[in-house]
């Protein structure tokens, strides 16, 4: 048997987040899934919103519970670091238990769907797609599998410059074992990447590149 075809023998979990069962029924036809972790917005205010959400999770346990294991996870669709951040658990934690991991960002609140889109680039050699599919075209979209390519030395600056002690460059620079110049270097092109501020501040993007 083929590396591949043993990878097809393990078994899938699909993270989607989910509004709507439109938004994720395409997913669940053509990937077969045997688990389905549902990521729904744990702070909806909207008592219209929050029972369609009820409802949906409902009949989808009544239609697809006796085939695939199904959970409903809540995250902060407006904190799109802690919700990445609980994205990530959830890939090791299946992967760590032996399934194949597919991301789908297509149900939820936009940003909420950024949240896992996120917490797939922070772990995307644990995801094997990040599909999407519009509710007018039942055809998933696999959409590119990227990462924060941060460095080394780069993740030892952000690191750094998460703590409360604001540093100069040379103090940084001396914390991390590099010279003023190459602090320089790292930190405009961190800059350039959105990961710290002008101030060479670390922005909520360096921070889930720490993911």
């Amino acid at each position: 048997m083929t590396d591949g075809e043993n990878k097809l023998t393990e078994p899938l979990t699909l993270i989607s987040s989910f509004y709507s069962l439109e938004s994720v029924m395409p997913a669940i036809h053509q990937l077969s899934p045997n688990k389905l972790i549902l990521v729904i917005h744990g702070g909806e205010t909207d008592d219209k919103a929050k029972l369609t959400v009820k409802e949906n999770i409902e009949m989808l346990s009544a239609t697809h519970g006796k085939v695939m294991k199904i959970e409903v996870e809540k995250a902060d669709a407006y904190d799109v670091l802690a919700t990445a951040s609980k994205i990530t658990s959830f890939i090791e934690s299946e992967r760590k238990a032996g399934s194949r991991v597919i991301i789908n960002i297509t149900g939820g609140r936009k940003i909420l769907g950024l949240g896992l889109l996120f917490g797939a680039y922070a772990r995307s050699d644990q995801v094997e797609r990040v599909v999407y599919g519009a509710d007018f075209d039942p055809k998933l979209v696999d959409l590119p599998k990227m990462s924060f390519n941060v460095g080394n030395t780069k993740v030892k600056i952000l690191e750094k410059l998460t703590g409360k002690e604001k540093l100069t460059v040379p103090e940084l620079a001396e914390k991390i074992d590099i010279t003023p110049a190459m602090a320089y270097v790292h930190l405009r092109e961190l800059k350039s990447q959105g990961y710290v501020n002008e101030n060479y501040e670390i922005t909520t993007a360096g921070r889930l590149a720490l993911l």
